[in-house]
């Protein structure tokens, strides 16, 4: 139980099932990237929070790139 309270207030990051299905949600959504790396979680309170760096290739412009973070951030909100 105390494991469980404290565990919000330390950043902890996230179990490791968890991770496994953001790592699908991206997975899925990524298409037209070269590669998603550096995922990183940490729960803090309640809320989760992700951050990764994701690769696209260097003639794509800012716009469709900011489509598939789009579609990657949906993904994982909806897992």
């Amino acid at each position: 139980v105390i494991r469980e309270s404290t565990s919000g207030l330390l950043d902890e990051s996230a179990p490791a099932e968890d991770v496994a299905d953001i790592k699908a949600a991206i997975a899925r959504n990524a298409d037209g990237a070269i590669e998603a790396r550096g995922l990183r979680t940490r729960h803090a309170g309640k809320a989760l929070f992700v951050e990764f760096q994701l690769v696209v290739p260097a003639e794509m412009s800012t716009g469709r790139a900011h489509e598939i973070c789009d579609r990657i951030e949906a993904g994982i909100k909806d897992r």
